[in-house]
């Protein structure tokens, strides 16, 4: 590990195996300490750490792309409805336009939106929220979520959640 440097100090990771997130606190000859998100400590010999799968969010590069889904119902307008999402999406100061010149050249949107899945009790939606590090775009992706619901709410499209129809004869 410190001479590889799969990640340093500071560096947002999840170890894969078991399903620890957080940042770099710590690297000794010994372990590696994350700090999580629930701020606690975690400390790995560094003999797993060698053999484990690590993603690493910060290598090379910080920007990160997180999806968001949102369910809207089978009656609603899907392409009014990915309209609204991407129109929300760009009036976020965080959003982060990752186009490459030739892309905005050639028209393609700055935000992605499209229609996932067929649901059984919803039509699935997902957005690509583009942001310049992991706590941006939690950040991004939670005021998303506020906006887009008073938004649908307004224009008359209905976030989906579980029906149950029971059919005696």
């Amino acid at each position: 590990i410190l001479a590889f440097k799969p990640f340093q100090m500071g560096d947002v990771v999840r170890y894969i195996d078991n399903d620890i997130s957080g940042v770099i606190e710590e690297i000794t000859l010994h372990h590696t300490a994350i700090r999580t998100w629930e701020n606690k400590r975690v400390i790995i010999p560094n003999s797993k750490m060698n053999s484990a799968i690590i993603e690493n969010a910060d290598y090379a590069d910080s920007k990160v792309c997180v999806f968001m889904q949102i369910g809207i119902t089978y009656e609603s307008n899907v392409e009014t409805a990915k309209k609204l999402l991407a129109e929300e999406i760009l009036q976020q100061p965080d959003f982060l336009d990752v186009r490459t010149p030739e892309q905005k050249a050639a028209g393609a949107p700055p935000v992605q939106v499209v229609l996932l899945e067929l649901a059984d009790s919803s039509v699935i939606l997902r957005a690509s929220l583009w942001a310049k590090d992991n706590s941006t775009a939690f950040g991004l992706k939670c005021k998303v979520l506020e906006n887009i619901k008073k938004t649908y709410e307004q224009n008359g499209i209905d976030i989906a959640y579980p029906h149950l129809v029971v059919m005696q004869k």
